[in-house]
């Protein structure tokens, strides 16, 4: 059925990297021909190389959209709304009552679903941000939140015949500067300084380090009667 399609990369000219490390053991639905170089010729683009992505995964994408499909969507945006992965948020008098996705029937979803919920084990930055929404939102949530960034990953791959980079993807894994707290080292002038206080002649002495001491006298509280007297 594929090579009915036309050939948007020649695998000859362009071979493909080596194959990811996947199940030691043959999987059930492993398909019995070269899959990954039929789709990467159909596509053009290499899927296999997205994170939760398999063989299996692109021929159901491909099967079911077609090598054009990006073509029907303005955004990754549109995609997603229509596979019923993004919340749909009902708003009646400028309030939100309900963001809870639609109830789409898609076989791409599900395969999308599936995709997301192998990345559990992944030691990578997909796997690291579902384990997070895991933690935080639930294993339902997570699935489809996760199904939604790889559909808009999938939607930019095909729209521009751009290859995978991790290294994009690497960069967010990277802490930024005081991520996991204060800085070890403070500016010069952001020191705190020290404090001592005594008593002497009746007054507050009050010596900063590294400064001249300053001697103010408490200030006495003005009542009501000193008020009323003052402006009489």
């Amino acid at each position: 059925m594929l090579c009915v399609f036309d050939t948007r990369a020649d695998v000859q000219a362009a071979p493909l990297p080596p194959a990811k490390a996947g199940n030691k053991k043959a999987q059930r639905n492993e398909p019995q021909f070269a899959a990954r170089e039929e789709c990467y010729r159909v596509l053009g683009v290499d899927l296999t190389a997205v994170p939760g992505f398999a063989s299996p995964t692109v021929l159901v994408l491909l099967c079911e959209q077609g090598p054009e499909f990006p073509e029907k969507f303005p955004t990754a945006k549109h995609f997603g709304s229509w596979l019923g992965l993004c919340p749909d948020n009902r708003i009646t008098g400028g309030k939100i009552y309900s963001v809870r996705t639609r109830d789409v029937k898609s076989r791409v979803a599900e395969a999308l679903r599936l995709a997301a919920q192998s990345l559990w084990r992944a030691q990578n930055y997909f796997g690291d941000l579902y384990r997070r929404w895991k933690a935080r939102l639930g294993s339902p949530k997570a699935i489809t939140a996760m199904a939604h960034k790889l559909a808009r990953v999938l939607w930019h791959l095909l729209k521009y015949k751009e290859p995978f980079n991790p290294e994009v993807y690497a960069k967010e894994e990277a802490p930024t500067p005081g991520e996991h707290g204060r800085d070890t080292e403070l500016p010069p002038r952001s020191h705190p300084m020290s404090y001592k206080a005594s008593f002497s002649g009746g007054g507050i002495c009050t010596h900063l380090s590294n400064q001249v001491a300053s001697c103010e006298r408490p200030q006495k509280l003005e009542t009501r009667r000193d008020h009323r007297m003052r402006d009489s």
